[in-house]
C-alpha cells in the first residue's frame, strides 16, 4: 500500500518529548524564562523606587526616636542617609562617649550583621566629643603640612581617620578598607585637599589601606598608624599570632624613600620586666622584650635622646611568641621617659609588671617637669607610676653665671640661629659658642641646660625632633671645647616657648633659636 508524503515525514522526524515529559518546545521554555527574568527585574526596580526611600524613613523615624530617648536632640545633627547605611555629622552633648552615642543610633550593642541586616548597615560618625582615644600619645591635632597626613586610632570596634588625603579617591579607599575589615563604627575626620593626586601618594595609601583591611575586631584590639609622605609607624595589638602575621605582611611593602616602622603585640599575659639607665651620655637599656618591634620601640626611644653610638641594647627576647594585650602600650610608656633622658640627665627608669618607677637627678623644676610629662600615658594605660626626681640647686654661683650668660643672650639669639628645618652651626654661631664655653669654663661643676627652639611651622612631634637634634648640635660643639660633656643637659621644647610670633618671617627665625639656663652643681667635682 503506497505512503502519503505526510506519512513518511511523520516517521523521518521523531517528536521533541521535553526531559518532564510535558511535551513543551524549546521557544516556550525560554518564554517562561523571560517572564521571569521580567519578574524579578519590575521587583528590584520596585524595591529602589517604591520600597527603599520607605524602608529608609522608617530607619530615620526609628534612630531619632532612639536619640530622643536618650535626651539627645536629633535636630542639632545631620543625619545623612543612603538606604541603609548613615553618616552622623555635628557635635555630641556633655556625657555621651562616641561608644554610648554608636550604641543608641544602633539600638543595640550587638555588632554583628544579622542585626545590621534589619536595621542600620553601616555607620559612620563624624561627630566631636573631644575625648576620643584621649590616652593615646604621638597624634598631632591636625594634616600638618605635607601633602599627605593620616592618622589612625581604633579599639576593634571603632576606627577613627584623622588628617589631609589628596582626594576623595583616596579618602574612599580608606574608609572602604575599614568596612572590609568588618569595623561597622567609622569616626571618619578626613580633609580633602583637593590637590592633584601623584602616584607615589597613590601607592603610599593604598599601603594603608592594605593593613587597614587586617586590623578589625576579629583581630585586632587596638590600633595606632600615623603616615606623611615620608614614613609610616604603626603600633597595634593582635588578638593572635595569624593575625600578627597578616598585619606584619601588609606592612611590608618596600617603597623608595619611604620609611616604615612600628610593630605588632599579640594578645597575652605576659609581664614585662624593662629597664634604661643613664649615665648623662649614654643609655643602656636591659631586660627582656616580647617581640622585636618592642626592642625596635626601645632603642628608637633612647636613640632620640642621646644619638644612635650612645645606646647599648642589653635586651634580650623571651622564649614566648606571643605578647601581651598591654604589653605595646606599656612599652610605649617606659619609651615616652627613655626618649626624654636628654644628654646630661643622670638616673633610670624601670618597669616590672604595673609598676614603673622613675629614679633621676633633674637640676631644675624645668628638666623634673619635662621627664613628668611622659607619664600621662602610663597612667592612662593603668601602670602605678613613681617618680624619684631630686632637685639639688646652688643658687649663689648658678646665679653668677647665668648673669654671665645672660650678657651673651641678644648675641646668641642673634648668631646661634637655624635656618628652617637645619640644625647646622654656622661661622658665627661658633665663634658665639666659644664665648659660651669661656664662661662656663669659669664655674666648675655646675649643669647647664642647652634649650633648642622650634617656630611653629610643621607638625609638633616633628619640631620635638628637630629642637632635640639642634639642642644636641650645640652641646656636641660645646664638648669639643673642653667643657665636660655631663655638665651639659640638651632639651628640645619644639615650638612651645616661642620669642616672638610666628606670623612673620622675623619672628619665626627668632624662635628657631637655643638657650642656656645654669641648673646646679652636681654632688661630684668636676674634673
Amino acid at each position: 500500500m503506497s505512503q502519503t508524503v505526510a506519512e513518511t515525514e511523520a516517521k523521518l522526524l521523531p517528536a521533541y518529548t521535553a526531559p518532564d515529559g510535558a511535551g513543551r518546545w524549546p521557544w516556550q521554555e525560554s518564554k517562561s524564562w523571560l517572564w521571569v527574568s521580567v519578574a524579578f527585574g519590575l521587583l528590584f526596580l520596585a524595591t529602589i523606587f517604591l520600597i527603599a526611600p520607605k524602608i529608609q524613613r522608617q530607619l530615620d523615624q526609628q534612630v531619632r526616636l532612639r536619640l530622643l530617648d536618650a535626651g539627645i536632640d536629633p535636630g542639632q545633627l545631620d543625619l545623612d542617609w543612603d538606604y541603609r547605611n548613615l553618616r552622623v555629622n555635628g557635635y555630641l552633648p556633655d556625657g555621651v562617649s562616641m561608644d554610648e552615642f554608636a550604641t543608641i543610633l544602633r539600638g543595640t550593642t550587638e555588632l554583628n550583621s544579622a542585626f545590621f541586616a534589619k536595621g542600620v548597615r553601616h555607620l559612620w560618625l563624624n561627630v566631636d566629643d573631644g575625648t576620643f582615644f584621649s590616652g593615646s600619645t604621638g597624634f598631632s591635632t591636625g594634616p600638618g603640612d605635607d601633602t599627605l597626613s593620616v592618622e589612625v586610632a581604633g579599639d576593634g570596634t571603632v576606627t577613627k581617620l584623622t588628617g589631609a588625603v589628596q582626594n576623595e579617591l583616596q579618602r574612599s579607599m580608606l574608609v572602604e578598607a575599614v568596612l572590609e575589615a568588618g569595623v561597622e563604627n567609622i569616626f571618619d575626620q578626613l580633609d580633602v585637599l583637593a590637590t592633584p593626586a601623584t602616584e607615589p601618594v597613590n601607592e603610599r595609601v593604598s599601603l594603608l589601606a592594605d593593613m587597614l583591611r587586617e586590623i578589625g575586631p576579629m583581630q585586632t584590639t587596638r590600633s595606632e598608624i600615623t603616615m606623611t609622605e615620608n614614613d609610616l609607624h604603626y603600633r597595634i595589638t593582635a588578638r593572635d599570632k595569624q593575625s600578627a602575621l597578616a598585619i606584619e605582611k601588609a606592612a611590608s611593602n618596600e617603597m623608595t624613600n619611604f620609611r616604615i616602622t612600628g610593630g605588632v603585640d599579640i594578645f597575652s599575659n605576659y609581664s614585662l620586666d624593662l629597664k634604661a639607665r643613664t649615665d648623662g651620655e649614654k643609655i643602656t637599656l636591659t631586660g627582656q622584650v616580647r617581640s622585636e618591634a618592642q626592642r625596635k620601640r626601645l632603642v628608637f626611644a633612647a636613640t632620640e635622646a642621646v644619638g644612635d653610638r650612645n645606646v647599648i641594647d642589653q635586651l634580650t627576647m623571651h622564649k614566648s611568641t606571643s605578647g601581651s594585650s598591654q604589653s605595646m602600650t606599656q612599652v610605649e610608656s617606659i619609651a615616652a621617659v627613655i626618649s626624654r633622658f636628654a644628654p646630661g640627665i643622670e638616673g633610670d627608669v624601670s618597669l616590672k609588671g604595673d609598676e614603673l618607677v622613675i629614679n633621676a637627678d633633674a637640676g631644675s623644676e624645668a628638666v623634673r617637669q619635662y621627664l613628668l610629662s611622659a607619664t600621662a600615658s602610663a597612667r592612662s594605660a593603668g601602670l602605678n607610676v613613681t617618680e624619684n626626681i631630686e632637685l639639688q640647686l646652688t643658687l649663689d654661683e648658678s646665679e653668677a653665671l647665668q648673669a654671665e650668660l645672660d650678657q651673651l643672650i641678644n648675641e646668641v639669639r642673634a648668631t646661634v640661629v637655624f635656618s628652617s628645618g637645619q640644625s647646622d652651626l654656622s661661622e658665627d654661631a661658633m665663634q658665639t659658642l666659644d664665648k659660651v664655653a669661656d664662661r662656663i669654663k669659669s664655674y666648675t661643676g655646675l649643669l647647664i641646660e642647652i634649650e633648642g627652639h622650634t617656630d611653629d611651622v610643621g607638625r609638633a612631634n616633628v619640631n620635638e625632633q628637630l629642637s632635640q637634634t639642634r639642642a644636641n648640635a650645640v652641646r656636641a660643639y660645646l664638648a669639643q671645647n673642653s667643657i665636660d660633656g655631663n655638665r651639659l643637659i640638651a632639651v628640645g621644647y619644639g615650638h612651645r616657648k616661642p620669642l616672638e610670633e610666628n606670623d612673620t618671617a622675623e619672628g619665626r627665625q627668632a624662635n628657631r633659636r637655643v638657650h642656656f639656663t645654669v641648673l646646679k652643681r652636681p654632688d661630684s667635682s668636676d674634673g
